[in-house]
């Protein structure tokens, strides 16, 4: 796929949002494509923002 589909694809699953959404998109952060990695390292930097869960008892 060209790097503006991989970069769509990786905008979609940001707006997703889910966990695992976020982790799929934020393994391309080291990619050579400075479009796919933006969309990458946005989903990692919202990863690190999400509060951590609340401890059940």
């Amino acid at each position: 796929p060209s790097d503006d589909v991989r970069a769509a694809a990786g905008w979609a699953l940001r707006q997703i949002g889910t966990r695992e959404a976020l982790e799929a998109a934020a393994e391309y952060a080291d990619e050579h494509s400075f479009i796919v990695s933006t969309e990458g390292e946005k989903a990692r930097d919202a990863l690190d923002d999400e509060p951590e869960p609340a401890a059940t008892a």
